[in-house]
């Protein structure tokens, strides 16, 4: 059976680092279980939302906190149903260099800037009237004690095979590690594509 509450996930994480009673980590358990539920849905995308954004003319620029502010990573943008094609920034700037200020009818490329800034392109003529929606993997709130895990149940156990390493580092049980790595092999499969709009 599937493990989906952060209670069982708390007891089975405790019980395969031999600490049952949680007397070396009870007061670490839950924020390793945050961390790595978060990298895990970071590194995957397992909770990833749409919204849109509305394009202003002589703008090409964006900040992620435009449309919304639990952004990890913009996975997909798109326009009338359809993809977007994703051009490299720094590729748009080779081919030409006024690409920052081109306009025109409909958005035709996107990429990101780093970790917080969305690009696309060309930027409309008139003011209000394109709308892209924008597909990205949503940022994580801490796990409770009575709660659920966010990411989709075929992550818990990578999340929790996570968690297993950390404890058995911070325990410096070395030789154990490669166990709990050899087991978060068998758990990671990575999502290479997403749906279209």
């Amino acid at each position: 059976m599937a493990i989906t509450t952060v209670a069982a996930a708390q007891s089975a994480v405790l019980r395969r680092v031999r600490d049952t009673n949680g007397t070396a980590h009870a007061d670490v358990i839950l924020d390793v279980l945050s961390d790595c539920q978060r990298i895990v849905n970071a590194c995957y995308g397992g909770v990833m939302i749409d919204d849109t954004l509305t394009l202003v003319p002589g703008q090409t620029v964006y900040l992620f906190t435009t449309f919304a502010n639990d952004v990890v990573r913009v996975i997909d943008v798109g326009f009338g149903g359809k993809p977007l094609r994703r051009i490299a920034w720094e590729e748009l700037a080779a081919d030409n260099p006024q690409w920052l200020h081109a306009g025109g009818s409909v958005p035709q490329f996107w990429d990101t800037i780093g970790h917080a800034l969305l690009v696309v392109g060309p930027s409309p003529l008139t003011a209000g009237t394109t709308t892209v929606g924008i597909r990205y993997i949503q940022e994580l709130a801490d796990l409770t004690a009575g709660g659920n895990f966010e990411v989709p149940p075929a992550y818990v156990s990578l999340v929790m095979d996570m968690a297993c390493e950390v404890l058995l580092l911070r325990q410096r049980l070395l030789p154990s590690i490669a166990e709990a790595a050899d087991a978060s092999q068998r758990h990671s499969v990575v999502r290479t594509t997403s749906e279209d709009f």
